[in-house]
């Protein structure tokens, strides 16, 4: 049975928070290619990956030449 460690949880519970951090800004702008990208940051590390492309495939709609959301893992 595979189950996580305490830490696993804080950090699981980090990123979410941290993923409820940018929905306030993108309700204030919701063309902001940086909180887009990152929340898709955050979407990729809790393994919502759906959630994470549409994310950074908006910044790119927005910006065609944001490159962080080209190549969000560097």
């Amino acid at each position: 049975m595979d189950t996580l460690t305490g830490k696993d949880q804080f950090a699981g519970h980090k990123l979410r928070l941290l993923l409820g951090a940018y929905f306030e800004p993108l309700l204030l702008s919701p063309t902001d290619v940086w909180a887009l990208n990152n929340r898709g940051l955050a979407y990729g590390q809790l393994g919502r990956w759906k959630k994470a492309r549409r994310d950074f495939e908006e910044a790119l709609r927005i910006d065609p030449g944001f490159e962080q959301a080209r190549s969000p893992s560097e």
